[in-house]
């Protein structure tokens, strides 16, 4: 049996190209390109070279280089792949993968999964100790659910491959279809340790329904009256489900200072093997205004938690989620306008068989008050994902895409803004936010705002991000307006990446402490 070894650097990186693609082909398969008389190889070299084991400093080819050399093996013929790996390699020996190997904490998996006109990102990290970790932000879309469907069955290959056995945390930030419609079909195929909701009062919820023409008898009503009591009723399994109160000025979140070094995961043994404890989470008792709302209303497992101000969620033990809610509605709704909808929903809450002309008071009440569409609710739960700290780099990094290099090696925090908006104020308060344990310096692949919408944006936030990707989430050849061109043309520079209803943005590599 041949060893890896006796593959060229361009026949390893095209092997790393090949791990690559979407859909991934076999392990047998990729080994039948570099087969031949006298070499033999086992496909167990695969895996290694996947997991970052064998060869993790080599970028792999460009995914344009691997699929040619494919087409041409397939067509038959000697093939050389020198002929088609062209783009620039780096010098490997087996002394430098020591020193990574030394290094690697482990193995980072970010995919942006194809689902036109919506959202699902997941994340996964394999530890080297053999514990897996996986997240997912939203998941939906308005364009085919078949997208969606085909996404969280990809999403979940790739978290059995890992040994990922349940979605470690689930965020859905906010209530609109495109996010959320794909979610009753992805808690029926994993279990959800912890779920994460931006918390909005109750008068505040029903505006949501009332802006998106949710009727009282609409089933998808019982989310918004109950999102607690109707995820529940899904048929999923949820461990936790957490609270994450509005985002004050003064709730900037704490970061633990490098020199305390990475936090001990909580390990245990499973009946697969080991398996991480539950995220360590801070959380606060309910706001006063919470008092009368239904979220509250359950008992034992099934009741919510709220997240302290500023918390934070460790997982795992070296790489935090860190959640923003900046809550906009109640801020410009005027005392006595809170005041008539809290009562308004209160009563609806209480009486079933008046539902209809409750709700219909409570939108001649919001119609009166804001009758500007830009007035809307711009509510949305952004998301922080990156490593506690500033020692942690990558290597090996395999991208579907180009991304910002060399940057992408050591600013490689995620940023999920869903829906909502950075313009104006807007941008202030979330710099100020994130500006303890210099997260936003660390960040470097960004999910543009609303799919790149121009009221969500303003001409020189690209500056501002810097991302070393900058993804932008819809469907714009099936008739959609995102992106719109300004906020196209303001992130270009900063490797703008389309991710639409046929391609999607995967990123692998091993994760170094420095």
């Amino acid at each position: 049996m041949a060893s890896a070894h006796s593959l060229s650097v361009v026949e390893r990186r095209l092997i790393k190209g090949m791990l690559m693609l979407e859909p991934q082909p076999t392990d047998q398969s990729i080994l039948a390109y570099f087969t031949r008389p006298g070499r033999d190889l086992n496909h167990a070299r695969i895996a290694e070279i996947r997991n970052g084991w064998l060869f993790p400093t080599l970028p792999p080819a460009m995914p344009e280089e691997v699929t040619a050399f494919m087409a041409a093996w397939v067509g038959g013929g000697a093939v050389d792949p020198n002929s088609y790996v062209t783009s620039p390699g780096v010098s490997v020996d087996a002394e430098d993968d020591d020193v990574v190997g030394d290094r690697q904490v482990g193995t980072l998996r970010l995919d942006w999964w194809p689902v036109g006109q919506g959202l699902f990102a997941s994340g996964i990290i394999q530890g080297r100790n053999g514990v897996a970790v996986s997240w997912v932000y939203d998941c939906g879309t308005v364009s085919q659910q078949k997208l969606i469907k085909k996404a969280i069955t990809r999403d979940q290959t790739a978290r059995k491959r890992a040994g990922a056995s349940a979605i470690k945390l689930a965020v859905l930030s906010h209530f609109d279809k495109d996010h959320i419609s794909g979610f009753t079909t992805l808690i029926q195929t994993c279990r959800i340790e912890t779920l994460l909701l931006p918390y909005l009062p109750l008068w505040q919820r029903l505006v949501l329904a009332i802006e998106q023409g949710v009727i009282a008898d609409d089933p998808a009503f019982g989310f918004f009256l109950d999102p607690v009591g109707y995820l529940r009723g899904l048929g999923g399994e949820i461990g936790e489900i957490l609270l994450v109160p509005p985002s004050g000025p003064d709730d900037a979140p704490d970061a633990p200072d490098d020199s305390e070094g990475p936090i001990e995961p909580t390990v245990m043994e499973g009946l697969g093997g080991p398996v991480e404890g539950p995220l360590k989470a801070e959380r606060a008792d309910p706001p006063a205004e919470a008092s009368d709302d239904p979220v509250l209303d359950h008992q034992g497992s099934s009741e919510a938690k709220f997240l302290a101000p500023g918390g934070r969620l460790l997982s795992p033990g070296f790489w935090e989620f860190v959640p923003y809610n900046d809550v906009t509605m109640a801020a410009r709704a005027d005392a006595v306008f809170v005041a008539d909808a809290r009562a308004l929903a209160k009563r609806l809450k209480n009486e079933e068989t008046e539902r209809d002309e409750r709700l219909d008071e409570l939108k001649r009440l919001y119609e009166a008050k804001f009758k500007n569409s830009k007035h809307r609710n711009l509510i949305s739960l952004f998301l922080y994902s990156g490593p506690i700290g500033r020692r942690f780099s990558l290597a090996g990094l395999a991208a579907s895409h180009p991304v910002r290099l060399p940057e992408a090696f050591v600013r490689f925090a995620q940023v999920h803004t869903g829906d909502g908006t950075l313009k104006q104020d807007y941008w202030a308060r979330f710099r100020d936010f994130y500006r303890k344990g210099k997260r936003l310096e660390k960040a470097g692949i960004v999910q543009i705002m609303h799919h790149g919408a121009a009221g969500n944006s303003e001409v020189g936030m690209a500056a501002r991000l810097r991302p070393v990707a900058s993804i932008f989430s819809s469907d714009p050849a099936k008739g959609h307006k995102h992106p719109d061109a300004e906020v196209l043309r303001d992130f270009w520079p900063y490797h703008s990446i389309q991710v639409d209803d046929a391609k999607g943005f995967h990123l692998s590599a091993l994760l170094l402490m420095r």
